[in-house]
């Protein structure tokens, strides 16, 4: 988990685009847990969530 945070820093544009989700959220799959983020600036990434087999929606109604 900690490898695929790095690299989602590193290359955060690697990862597809989750606008199904959120508007500007990019999702990273690693095993059974996706990882929602969101690039902020130049040398900002922001991990909204990390979910492991759950609806999406029904966390991240409050962000």
């Amino acid at each position: 988990m900690f490898e695929r945070i790095e690299q989602i820093t590193t290359h955060p544009y690697r990862y597809p685009k989750a606008t199904d989700i959120r508007q500007g959220y990019r999702k990273s799959v690693i095993a059974n847990e996706t990882i929602y983020y969101r690039i902020a600036g130049k040398d900002t990434v922001e991990i909204m969530a990390v979910l492991r087999r759950q609806n999406i929606r029904d966390n991240l109604d409050g962000q």
